[in-house]
C-alpha cells in the first residue's frame, strides 16, 4: 500500500500531512485489517433503512455479493 501512496506525489503529500494514528488506521482499513465502519454512519443509516426503503439495501447487497 505504501508503495501504491509514494507512486503519486499527491497521494504521498497528502499522506505525509497525516499523523501517525491517521496513517495507521488508513491503512488498516486499505489492507484488510479493520473495516470501514460506514454502517453506524447516521447517514448511512438514514439512506439505507430498510424500513421506508428496503430495496436499497437488497441492491447494495446484490452488488457487493455479485
Amino acid at each position: 500500500m505504501l508503495d501504491e501512496i509514494n507512486r503519486s506525489p499527491v497521494c504521498s503529500w497528502q499522506f505525509a500531512q497525516w499523523n501517525d494514528e491517521q496513517k495507521k488506521e488508513f491503512l488498516d482499513v486499505c489492507t484488510g485489517v479493520r473495516g470501514v465502519k460506514m454502517t453506524y454512519d447516521s447517514f448511512f443509516k438514514e439512506i439505507m433503512n430498510p424500513d421506508v426503503h428496503p430495496e436499497r439495501l437488497e441492491e447494495l447487497l446484490s452488488l457487493l455479493l455479485g
